[in-house]
């Protein structure tokens, strides 16, 4: 939320950024040609909501069409979505966070829906505990049939936690480009497809090797980080201010002392979401051969060490 309130004081000076989710793109992904991600029971009245609450319209709305064209021949179309995280504090006996209610939608149809409006046309989501539940309760959402959900459930009794889990798609993403996200974080409508093209752009076009292994959303840190409420716990990110494509290498992400910040150096926190090649689910096994449970940062941070982590920045704009 510190990021979003940071976003409405930027007023005008991102007024023409903001464009890309204005109500004319709204309408375009309901007009004809175009397929509403979330025609289900209620999300007249969850659009109705959000609308009603500035910032927080702009962070679910879909891309017009034409923005989605620009994207759609080469970057990723495929996200994984795990459910299958340690229980944390918002999570109830009853109920785990990602379907408690946001705007009369769970969250985790938000995020479903975010990561349809921004061009990805398959979902490989990685189940855990009440894993029958989240699937039963999408079943019900009326979801786009354009999304393709594949579901991987993992058992109720699966404790290895969110990094860990992340290694049951290997198979469904095969040797695509991918995104890792969150099952509760929510961006900007600009954001996600950025990141599906993260990966082409630092490369320097289609068709070029691939400069990194993955590529972070970082968001840039303000000198005042407590008083905005960014919490201790939040992954840290150190990466150069010198850009290829909007995307600069990391030099520190996760624990130990960070590099100076400075005018090569810019510091920041990770937000939750990666653009990744495959060759990530090898430093994952690596992991995983030797640790129980072990944080996907330290995954990416092995990818460090090697100077294949990129990071790009949100460029104040919001999420939470």
């Amino acid at each position: 939320l510190w990021s979003l309130r940071r976003s409405a004081n930027a007023g005008s000076e991102q007024g023409s950024d903001r464009g890309s989710c204005s109500d004319r793109g709204r309408g375009s992904d309901r007009g004809s040609g175009g397929v509403s991600p979330m025609e289900g029971k209620g999300a007249p009245r969850a659009l109705r909501l959000f609308r009603e609450s500035d910032d927080l319209t702009d962070v679910l709305v879909g891309l017009p069409r034409e923005s989605r064209a620009s994207t759609s021949r080469t970057s990723a179309r495929v996200a994984v979505v795990s459910c299958a995280a340690r229980p944390g504090p918002f999570d109830s006996a009853l109920e785990p966070k990602v379907l408690q209610p946001l705007a009369g939608q769970p969250v985790l149809a938000h995020v479903l829906r975010q990561l349809h409006d921004g061009g990805v046309n398959k979902v490989v989501l990685v189940l855990g505990a009440r894993g029958a539940l989240i699937r039963s309760t999408l079943a019900e959402m009326g979801l786009s049939p354009q999304l393709e959900i594949r579901f991987v459930d993992l058992g109720a009794t699966f404790a290895n936690g969110f990094a860990a889990s992340l290694l049951a798609a290997r198979s469904e993403v095969g040797e695509a480009d991918f995104l890792i996200c969150t099952p509760d974080h929510l961006f900007d409508c600009s954001l996600v497809p950025r990141m599906r093209r993260a990966l082409i752009d630092a490369a320097g076009g289609d068709g070029r090797p691939s400069v990194f292994d993955a590529v972070a959303l970082v968001e840039e840190e303000p000198v005042d980080r407590h008083r905005r409420g960014i919490p201790d716990s939040m992954v840290r990110v150190a990466m150069q201010s010198e850009e290829h494509g909007g995307v600069a290498a990391v030099l520190h992400l996760g624990e130990g002392t960070m590099p100076e910040a400075g005018p090569a150096v810019r510091h920041g926190v990770e937000a939750g979401i990666y653009a990744c090649t495959p060759a990530v689910f090898a430093r994952l096994e690596e992991l995983s051969l030797h640790l129980d449970h072990f944080a996907l940062s330290e995954a990416m941070a092995r990818l460090v060490e090697h100077g294949r982590l990129g990071g790009t920045s949100t460029r104040g704009r919001p999420w939470f």
